[in-house]
């Protein structure tokens, strides 16, 4: 049978078990990946989609089911996150390590969860790691011992004879095709049956109807107040005076907007400040415990997200307004944002419009900070615990190959995300946006994050 066959088969299999079966029954499905892969290629929607409703849905029809796989991390994500119970035996492909390290880590406490993933690649032939914190309340290491029968899936080693099953058990045709006429009439008159039950219920029901829509319903009359003509005429000439109010704020904040930028002194914009280290600027004065954190800046103090742009300016240096927005986890557009910006501006801790700077006198209102690591492992590690896991692992994979342009195609296939999804593409896009790494069909680090022999390799390709 071709490969296209197999998959017809399976799932009008899987399709029609999914919809007739109503009693309790386990199905057992072996290389589960080729029913369900992470990867789905073209031709197996349908038997992917059939599988995914017998593991999700199908409790409610009375199937359970076991997935039988090497490749865990083939494994489709939907339905790997439906397994309540995991028995796996040594596994040495990363990727498949990684796949039931994740899931123990869910379910088991920190140190049983690295006793699992550090004895995976090693755990000898007949020991297994089980799993099943709610159904059966156990975490252990097993032994599986040998079967007993015919072993018809042995692998064939060289030099030894292979025994194969000669022997088939006599089969009763005529007694298996009297028990499927039998099966066959129970079922029509099952049917028959049924559908006079229906016919009566349909009766019944509709009988009830009729004689609710005899009763006459009684109408309870109920008086709702409204607006009077004074009302209105007062919440008119409300709307009117806030609505000018409103246009006097907007000309006022204008005008403010305009004396601001007429009194701004010049600012030299950086030649090529690193993304990842501190920039190079004038000693600046040392630091002084910061005054108590406050509403704003213009009285001394401090406000939560004054500091925090503070922050990330007098780590980074020269940033964009959506850069900084970007590293101190806030909207661009959000107005407790630009309204921190405006107040650091006029109160001249910080300069610049569209790329901005610390001044020395916002490092002197700072006061204490937490300088960035060396360029090198620990700044990238510093970097990696600042994003998600989606652009996390996109860097430590980058970081992990800094001396070649990595396709993106090679960069989801070792992140196991695919590279046409959006979670995929958001997080190429946020590194770009935090300059941490640049290209399009091809992604590579930048080469400020690495140490000084690793960047001086990359500058040489």
């Amino acid at each position: 049978m071709r490969t296209t066959e197999r998959r017809a088969f399976a799932a009008d299999f899987l399709e029609t078990l999914y919809w007739r079966n109503r009693e309790p029954l386990h199905l057992i499905i072996d290389e589960a990946d080729e029913f369900a892969p992470q990867r789905a290629r073209a031709g197996i929607e349908r038997l992917l989609g059939a599988t995914e409703d017998i593991v999700r849905r199908g409790r409610v029809k009375g199937l359970g089911v076991t997935l039988c796989t090497q490749r865990a991390a083939a494994l489709h994500k939907t339905v790997l996150s439906q397994v309540d119970s995991l028995i796996a035996l040594g596994v040495t492909a990363p990727q498949d390590v990684n796949t039931i390290s994740d899931w123990v880590a869910q379910h088991a406490e920190e140190g049983q969860a690295r006793e699992v993933r550090q004895s995976l690649p090693a755990l000898p032939v007949g020991q297994a790691w089980v799993w099943s914190p709610e159904w059966l309340g156990v975490t252990q290491r097993i032994s599986v011992r040998r079967r007993r029968t015919f072993d018809s899936s042995a692998t064939p080693k060289a030099g030894a004879r292979r025994h194969a099953a000669i022997t088939w058990a006599p089969v009763d045709v005529e007694g298996l095709r009297r028990q499927l006429d039998s099966a066959g009439d129970q079922d029509e008159r099952a049917t028959a049956a049924n559908q006079n039950d229906a016919l009566v219920e349909i009766e019944r029901l509709r009988g009830q109807l009729a004689a609710e829509q005899t009763r006459v319903a009684q109408v309870q009359r109920v008086e709702v107040p409204v607006l009077s003509a004074q009302d209105l005429q007062a919440l008119t000439e409300a709307v009117a005076h806030l609505r000018s109010v409103g246009e006097q704020i907007s000309a006022a904040a204008s005008t403010v907007e305009r004396a601001l930028s007429t009194t701004q002194p010049a600012v030299t914009r950086a030649s090529d400040t690193s993304p990842a280290q501190q920039p190079t600027e004038p000693e600046s004065p040392e630091p002084v415990p910061a005054p108590p954190a406050g509403e704003g800046a213009s009285d001394g103090r401090l406000g939560l997200a004054q500091r925090q742009i503070l922050t990330v300016l007098a780590q980074h240096g020269q940033r964009t307004t959506n850069q900084v927005a970007l590293l101190t986890g806030r909207s661009h557009k959000g107005g407790g944002y630009r309204n921190a910006l405006s107040t650091l501006r006029s109160s001249g801790l910080i300069e610049g419009r569209g790329d901005i700077r610390i001044t020395d006198a916002g490092r002197a209102a700072l006061g204490s900070w937490e300088p960035l690591p060396p360029p090198g492992p620990g700044l990238i590690d510093w970097w990696a615990q600042q994003l998600d896991k989606a652009p996390r692992l996109i860097l430590q994979h980058l970081a992990s190959t800094p001396h070649r342009d990595v396709p993106i195609a090679e960069i989801a296939e070792a992140t196991e995300y695919s590279s046409a999804g959006g979670g995929f593409r958001n997080a190429i896009s946020r590194l770009r946006s935090l300059d941490l790494a640049t290209g399009r069909g091809e992604l590579r680090i930048n080469p400020d994050l690495l140490a000084a022999g690793d960047s001086d390799r990359r500058r040489q390709r």
